[in-house]
């Protein structure tokens, strides 16, 4: 359960959207009796170049694809950056382009609901092989983790970024389960379970026999993930949109080896210029999650059974995400060229999230 959101929490970071960057007034120190007014082709290469920073590439108006993009002095745009690769061709061709390199710093929270299934397990010493045994789920098991996260990123061409990133999570679950008395004292103790058999009210009948075992752990843990992604980006005037996807590893508490996980997510939105400083962008999508993974931990009972007394049901159980779909809706504030501010809440699909980053490029 705690890897499941563990590597969400993760995977939730690789959805910051792509870069969202205008461009910046440049003074202008000659006499405003010398000065002129732009042209409407000079008006359509600047509202290009700032539809393009909005997403880190985007389409110039049609037909000034043969032009080139100048700045507010008439002065034709030099990349000096050695990435993204292919930078000067586009610019030339009217594009803009954010900073090349980006490191994060990302707080994410989330709150998710587990399908639960292939109950395993052991009785009192937790060495032993475990035995798969029915049961039932009575309510929803829930996850909560808070993960601090480190992403860097690159644009390798103007339409692709790429990263890496890693945090440290912690988190608190809840594992209610129903189990069959029956069915647990003939997996774990055989010859009493076998007394079961005789009818119900029979003196050698066990009570437990009879009880569904209800059982709720309360697991607590931490991990650290490691993941990879790319971002593609696409815009057009002032709109955007960007498809994240994403790998990660996972190695938690109470999990053995690693755990993966796949993130895929869309975000569609636009962007507007605030009157005193950067710019804005607003935007809606959904994410697609798919991990799956086996946790561990104890149950201590009270069977009720004089041979048997209080005992440690070790488990392992099986989860994934109950609904693997969410959606979010979120800004992006690029404050100056370089420190972007962005959140996003994330909702439905029984997963709730929050993710707040702040962003340094150069």
């Amino acid at each position: 359960m705690k890897t499941n959101s563990i590597v969400f929490t993760l995977l939730l970071l690789l959805l910051i959207p792509s870069a969202i960057y205008a461009d910046e007034a440049t003074t202008d120190d000659s006499d405003p009796a010398d000065s002129t007014v732009a042209t409407e082709d000079q008006q359509s290469s600047e509202q290009a170049q700032s539809a393009a920073k909005a997403v880190g590439f985007a389409t110039n108006k049609p037909g000034d694809m043969d032009k080139h993009a100048t700045d507010s002095n008439g002065d034709k745009i030099i990349w000096k950056h050695k990435l993204p690769i292919f930078a000067q061709k586009v610019i030339d061709k009217g594009f803009g382009l954010p900073l090349p390199y980006g490191v994060s710093a990302i707080y994410t929270n989330v709150l998710q609901e587990l399908a639960l299934s292939d109950l395993r397990i052991s009785f009192g010493d937790p060495d032993q092989p475990q035995t798969e045994v029915p049961f039932v789920t009575f309510e929803p098991s829930i996850v909560d983790v808070n993960a601090y996260n480190l992403k860097a990123d690159m644009w390798l061409f103007p339409f692709l970024n790429v990263f890496m990133l890693g945090n440290h999570l912690s988190g608190d679950g809840v594992i209610p389960i129903v189990v069959p008395g029956e069915d647990i004292l003939k997996v774990l103790a055989p010859p009493i379970g076998a007394r079961c058999d005789k009818p119900p009210g029979h003196l050698g009948r066990p009570a437990l026999c009879d009880e569904d075992l209800v059982l709720i752990d309360h697991p607590k843990y931490t991990g650290e993930t490691l993941g990879v992604g790319i971002i593609l980006p696409m815009g057009w005037k002032n709109f955007f949109a960007a498809i994240p996807l994403s790998y990660t590893w996972s190695e938690t508490s109470n999990t053995n080896g690693k755990v993966t996980a796949f993130q895929a997510s869309l975000r569609m939105g636009f962007y507007f210029k605030p009157k005193r400083t950067g710019q804005v962008a607003l935007y809606v999508g959904s994410t697609y999650l798919d991990t799956e993974q086996d946790v561990f931990g104890v149950f201590p009972i009270d069977t009720g059974v004089p041979e048997l007394g209080t005992i440690d049901i070790n488990y392992t159980i099986h989860q994934g995400p109950a609904d693997k779909v969410n959606y979010l809706a979120g800004f992006n504030w690029v404050i100056t060229e370089r420190w972007w501010l962005q959140a996003e809440l994330g909702f439905g699909g029984k997963r709730d999230d929050v993710i707040a980053s702040l962003s340094y490029r150069w």
